[in-house]
């Protein structure tokens, strides 16, 4: 596996530093003779030439690869350009003083705007700022190099600082990569929760009319009873069935017969306290359980819910009523069995849809 270099900057109004740079950071071959050519040029960077390294070893370019500036501006369009490839500089070399343009202090403060994790090395002679002023405009991560520059510093400096930033990146990448598998595992309870969730309603719901099934009226009969014997209000149980369904969903479709039981479903519900819940039998049979009715309540009841099914509704550009008999059965303390307030409920609507014949 071949190993990426490393992006490096050198940002120097001087060509001959520039040069210098290039020679110390050539990629050429273990042979390249890098104390001569920095003998030749040391003048320009003032590099301490009392090396300890010999000269067969491995260049630093094997390891980075450097690009040139010649100004704050253009060393600032190359770190831009860099970001916007995906190859962004780890470290760069900056001069203090670049006239016309920016200077050093300047071009890293523009810098960091943009690339807020590049390590900069500052290099001077000269002592034009103080400490407080540069960590004011760039803040503490920044590191110095006085001239005349010893090679073995700028050497080692240069290992620490690619080594940071590539150890800081690769914990990114690591980081981004868990919040990604956080999101990923967060995403798949929701899906899982919602799913459960979903199953739970369909245990509980019609899938047609939305109204509840006969295991909620059960559930919900139970916690009902307990209230009233805590109280002196009634259970009201309020039995639905539709008048001559059959030969409406024969006749007219079974698609407007679908339409009568999401309607009386919707017509019922509207009518209903929050506490209370409609129930879908089954077929055309649907109930209401109501609970805290006094006589009164049950009475009043029982006409909004006749009046809310029998108002008109359109369908496919028909009207259409809903004509439905009803049959209502108590319990005043919760202490009957749920099938025998429905079979009481079921007798009375039956009587009364027997009258309409």
């Amino acid at each position: 596996m071949t190993m990426q270099l490393t992006h490096i900057l050198a940002i120097d109004d001087d060509e001959n530093v520039l040069k210098t740079y290039q020679t110390l950071f050539s990629s050429g071959s273990v042979s390249v003779d890098i104390d001569s050519a920095l003998d030749d040029l040391s003048e320009s960077l003032d590099v301490d030439l009392d090396l300890t390294t010999s000269s067969s070893e491995t260049p630093l370019g094997a390891n980075f690869r450097l690009s040139c500036a010649s100004s704050g501006e253009s060393g600032y369009q190359k770190v831009q350009e860099a970001i916007d490839c995906g190859h962004p500089f780890a470290v760069i070399y900056l001069d203090m003083r670049m006239p016309p343009g920016w200077n050093g202090l300047v071009t890293a403060e523009k810098i960091r705007e943009i690339d807020p994790d590049v390590r900069i090395v500052l290099i001077t002679a000269y002592s034009d700022c103080s400490m407080t002023e540069i960590r004011n405009q760039i803040g503490v991560d920044f590191h110095f190099l006085d001239k005349p520059v010893d090679r073995n510093e700028l050497t080692q400096l240069t290992m620490l600082l690619a080594d940071q930033w590539n150890k800081f990146n690769e914990l990114q990448y690591y980081r981004q990569q868990l919040e990604i598998e956080i999101q990923s595992l967060r995403m798949q309870m929701i899906e899982k929760d919602a799913a459960k969730e979903e199953l739970y309603q369909l245990a509980r719901t019609d899938t047609l009319t939305g109204a509840y099934n006969r295991l909620v009226l059960d559930e919900r009969y139970r916690q009902a009873g307990e209230r009233a014997k805590m109280s002196s209000k009634m259970i009201g149980l309020f039995i639905f069935d539709l008048d001559k369904f059959k030969e409406i969903n024969d006749d007219e479709g079974h698609h407007v017969g679908d339409a009568f039981l999401i309607e009386t479903t919707k017509r019922l519900s509207s009518e209903i306290r929050q506490t209370d819940i409609v129930v879908r039998l089954g077929g055309d049979e649907f109930c209401v359980l109501a609970e805290g009715l006094t006589t009164d309540g049950v009475m009043i009841l029982t006409h909004r819910l006749r009046m809310a099914l029998e108002a008109p509704f359109a369908f496919e550009g028909k009207i259409y009523i809903i004509y439905a008999s009803l049959g209502v059965a108590i319990s005043e303390d919760g202490d009957e069995e749920l099938v025998e307030l429905l079979k009481t409920a079921d007798v009375l609507m039956y009587e009364e849809k027997r009258k309409k014949i």
